[in-house]
């Protein structure tokens, strides 16, 4: 696992493994459905959706396996040179959110392990808040302590650029060597700019960014939240290239870079990827250093969680359709790899749905999807179990050294299957954004009250409304199992074998697409008071202690484990009877794929109706 995880040719070895097993499976599966010359459409869009996800794939190899060794990474500003550290801004860009949260960010800020002199933090309120305002002031008037407030002035008509205008206007009046940026709810560590402003010992570096960590994830992580995998892994990994992007709150900018691009980018709904994208592309270099140094908060309701996702998605969609990645100008290759399979991650959401709803339709109308010519169901059987198995066995590997990897591994794999509706329709809201212009919506991750927004069920309604796609396909997956077991012959061998995998696989869908729709319904969602999680100083500085608010693991997480795990002892037992020469007493097909016949009998046989 080591050699896997942390080697560069070691992994570059697994990589090419997979990617051979993937090539050789997909070619004989196309020369196959040549051959067959089917005249029902179903096996040649299961066949293109089996190739878009591989192509997928070794994008995402290339953009994760192919690595350098880890940076050695500088600890910490000597104290002894203090008289040499730079001088720092600390933007907190805000709108409307609640006071006492800002108020939280801001004594977080101040309380630095740093001269106060060298360093300043700005309140940019973009919502107009004059409690806000007056309270700022009152600090700096009265205890004498280093904060500001800006606001700017929003003339009607002319666009202001939210976040990023707010960010670009704090620009204009302030004169630090670097800027940090948080957003409203981040509570950094005292150690944070020591930290952080350490990594700058190169000139050529433009931005240092840390992990976005939180202090209110409900036990279990039930929606995939916490997104360890992309920042224990995925980052550190793309460091190694110099191809970690900014993800929005916790870096610090060299002013003199940020100012060469124009400052923040505008006219995204992602402003700090498309930052990064234009600093690569002038030769700046980033950084990424692993340390959890902010804690903030996520959404608590589903609405809001999604409402931020889909923002990301429009965002990283617009940067891949208006910088194009792989004709960008002065982009290394690993950079441009990384940022088109980032864009291409919002489009592949797609394929995911077909491929869950597809073979679950197949149980009614009984079309095969993976048609063989006779002779040849033991050759997909030894071709696709090899294949099913690495792609298995890289997640094991990639996530070995995750904490708590059993949970991480099994919430993404959820997040994957369940976020693909939303995210297809995050893709038609950028495909229409041409027609209507897409606004910037701030995700506020504070509670909000609960008021009635669907029929009489209010809140609870208004959610499960929104898994309306989610409650279909549970609905749909189980009917078409128990349509199926009604037709199911428990004398025929084949019929077992068949009935058996399509039952896996739909339960395999099931427990992911439920995911929303078990956390709408559960009575745990996070503290209901997020200052439960925090303890604070004798001065009001809110204090963040990692072990107190790290999410615990959740009770029945180990049950996500049950169906994989069967699923692939099933086909390891098929591919270990057939290498035997054993037969299991029948001639097995598999799973979707009509028994072996000959090409003129297949092409009368899956004519639609």
């Amino acid at each position: 696992m080591v050699l896997l995880t942390f080697n560069m040719w070691g992994q570059c070895m697994f990589a090419l493994l997979v990617t051979g097993i993937g090539w050789t499976y997909l070619s004989w599966r196309t020369w196959q459905l040549y051959l067959v010359k089917s005249t029902n459409v179903v096996p040649y869009l299961f066949l293109s959706l089996e190739i878009m996800l591989y192509t997928s794939s070794v994008l995402w190899f290339v953009d994760m396996l192919w690595t350098r060794d880890y940076r050695r990474r500088p600890a910490i500003l000597p104290v002894e040179n203090h008289a040499e550290w730079p001088t720092m801004d600390i933007f907190i860009p805000c709108c409307k959110e609640p006071t006492e949260l800002v108020k939280d960010t801001v004594m977080a800020a101040l309380w630095q392990d740093y001269p106060a002199d060298k360093f300043m933090v700005y309140v940019c309120d973009d919502g107009g808040d004059d409690a806000l305002r007056e309270w700022v002031e009152n600090e700096q008037a009265v205890n004498g302590t280093n904060v500001r407030y800006i606001r700017r002035v929003k003339t009607p008509g002319v666009p202001h650029h939210a976040k990023a205008g707010n960010i670009n206007h704090a620009m204009t009046v302030t004169t630090g060597e670097f800027v940090g940026i948080l957003d409203a709810d981040m509570l950094v560590r005292p150690e944070y700019l020591r930290r952080m402003l350490a990594q700058f010992s190169s000139p050529r570096v433009s931005f240092v960014q840390c992990p976005q960590a939180y202090y209110n994830v409900p036990d279990g992580d039930p929606l995939g939240q916490v997104c360890a995998f992309f920042y224990d892994v995925v980052m550190p990994h793309r460091d190694t290239r110099n191809s970690a992007p900014s993800v929005g709150t916790g870096v610090v900018f060299r002013r003199k870079a940020l100012e060469e691009v124009g400052g923040m980018s505008t006219g995204t709904l992602t402003e700090d990827f498309d930052t990064s994208i234009k600093l690569m592309g002038r030769g700046w270099h980033t950084v990424y250093i692993n340390d959890k140094l902010q804690y903030g908060l996520v959404p608590t309701d589903l609405r809001s969680a999604l409402r931020q996702r889909e923002r990301w998605a429009i965002g990283t969609l617009e940067i891949l359709w208006k910088r194009n990645p792989l004709t960008a100008k002065g982009l290394s290759f690993h950079q441009r790899v990384m940022f088109f399979s980032c864009g291409l991650s919002y489009i592949i959401p797609v394929g995911i749905v077909i491929f869950a709803v597809l073979p679950v339709l197949t149980l009614f109308w009984q079309f095969p999807i993976m048609p063989v010519m006779a002779g040849n169901t033991q050759t997909l059987v030894f071709l696709l179990v090899p294949y099913l198995f690495c792609t298995r066995l890289i997640i094991y590997v990639m996530y070995w050294n995750v904490p708590d990897a059993m949970t991480a591994r099994n919430r993404d794999f959820q997040l994957f299957l369940w976020m693909a509706p939303y995210l297809c329709v995050a893709l038609g809201k950028f495909l229409m954004s041409g027609i209507k212009a897409t606004s910037f919506k701030v995700t506020n991750a504070a509670p909000k009250k609960g008021k009635k927004r669907w029929c009489e069920f209010g809140e609870l309604g208004s959610d499960l409304a929104k898994c309306s796609f989610h409650i279909g396909y549970c609905v749909l997956g189980l009917a078409a199992l128990i349509y199926r077991g009604a037709h199911w012959n428990p004398t025929s061998c084949v019929d077992n074998f068949q009935f058996a995998s399509q039952v896996l696989y739909v339960l395999l869908n099931v427990q992911s697409i439920a995911a929303p729709i078990v956390y709408v319904l559960s009575p745990d969602k996070g503290p209901a008071d997020r200052r439960e999680r925090l303890d604070y100083s004798k001065f009001g500085v809110p204090i963040v202690d990692p072990v107190k608010v790290a999410p615990k693991p959740g009770k029945w997480v180990w049950l996500l484990e049950v169906v994989p795990v069967v699923w692939g002892a099933f086909y390891l037992i098929l591919f270990i009877g057939f290498a035997s020469g054993y037969s299991f007493g029948c001639d097995l097909y598999f799973a979707g794929s009509l028994p072996e016949i000959s090409s003129d009998d297949w092409s009368k046989a899956t004519k639609l109706a």
